[in-house]
């Protein structure tokens, strides 16, 4: 019974982080700036500066949001658009 609380203690954190980079994608999807990505990004993005573009666009992201978690999966997601656009 000591070692699970024990684990659960050392789990939570993670836990904690995992749950704020779902709800930042719930609240951007619901919110549709995973579409407004994928629109600006066909618009903005050329393919031979593609590659670039999704390393800075994901740089700047990651760092004001302070999580690469919610970057992936939001940002990486409207990548996957552009590049299949």
């Amino acid at each position: 019974m000591e070692y699970m609380i024990g684990a659960i203690r050392r789990f939570l954190p993670a836990f904690g982080i995992l749950l704020s980079a779902g709800i930042l994608v719930a609240a951007w999807a619901a919110g549709g700036v995973i579409a407004l990505l994928v629109r600006d990004g066909l618009r903005i993005i050329t393919p031979a500066y593609f590659l670039v573009g999704a390393v800075l666009a994901t740089a700047v992201i990651s760092f004001a949001t302070g999580t690469s978690w919610g970057t992936v999966s939001t940002v990486g997601v409207a990548l996957m658009g552009v590049a299949r656009g």
